[in-house]
């Protein structure tokens, strides 16, 4: 019933102020980061019209609805289409951690809402062949792009689709008719992790000079060693030898203690 009080208020307002892709239309956007941090996916689903209103249905709450309670709904509808996205890696399915979610609300036909939800996941991703597949309702018309950038920490081997951003996250859609939007639902690519950058430094130009290399997150300043008054002053000079000769001064001191010894015992009692 609902659905056909839509489609009358939709009839009646014209599309003037339609979604630009029709009022029937789920749109997607993946966009697709492999680096130091795994693989990060931007995903969003923009709905027209009518979708937005059975998704708000689908909920069990009124489009009067205070903005949290709708945000809640959005963050719980996100992790359901996080779950019907297929990601692997080496054939392997990946595990996907949702960061962030974000609704976004604006006014269609009639004054219906248009929804447009924004999640972020982070998959645990090491390096190699990434399969993409999108499962979100996947007979609704609509535009369907995907996005392959690299972050900071990754390299791209290759790809499937390209870097350019042609709706910009699904808020800008192109006024060129004449170019069909995209229907990418499915996606590789290929990459590597990227070593941290390494820095090296030369010694200054005195005599053979040896270059200094370390690793960016281990060239850190190293603090001064930490000194006491007593380890401050300096230590008294010792002259070589020094020990040496007392201890041969001591020995001849005893060797004649007892040659007088033997000499005075011999005085005092002669032999017979």
């Amino acid at each position: 019933m609902k659905a056909l009080l839509v489609l009358t208020a939709l009839a009646g307002a014209g599309l003037a102020t339609a979604h630009p892709m029709g009022n029937f239309s789920v749109n997607h956007y993946a966009r697709l980061e492999p680096g130091a941090k795994g693989l990060i996916i931007t995903y969003v689903l923009d709905l027209a019209e009518l979708p937005t209103v059975e998704l708000i249905q689908s909920w069990g709450v009124e489009r009067t609805s205070p903005l949290a309670v709708m945000e809640a709904q959005a963050g719980a509808q996100a992790r359901q289409w996080a779950a019907n996205l297929k990601v692997t890696e080496n054939g392997k399915r990946l595990l996907g951690i949702l960061q962030s979610t974000q609704l976004a609300v604006e006014a269609g036909a009639g004054g219906i809402p248009l929804y447009r939800i924004s999640t972020q996941i982070r998959y645990l991703a090491h390096g190699g062949k990434i399969e993409f597949e999108d499962d979100n309702y996947p007979t609704r018309a609509g535009w369907r792009e995907i996005v392959v950038r690299p972050s900071a920490g990754g390299h791209l081997v290759g790809a499937s689709v390209g870097s350019e951003d042609r709706s910009e996250a699904l808020t800008l859609y192109p006024k060129d008719q004449e170019k069909a939007p995209p229907q990418d639902s499915k996606a590789s690519l290929e990459w590597n992790p990227v070593a941290a950058p390494v820095i090296i430094s030369t010694l200054p130009k005195s005599g053979d000079a040896v270059p200094i290399v370390e690793s960016a997150a281990s060239a850190q300043p190293v603090p001064a060693a930490r000194q006491s008054v007593a380890d401050s002053s300096p230590l008294p000079a010792v002259e070589p030898g020094h020990e040496y000769r007392n201890a041969v001064l001591l020995l001849l001191l005893i060797a004649a203690l007892f040659i007088a010894r033997k000499a005075l015992r011999s005085t005092r009692y002669p032999v017979a």
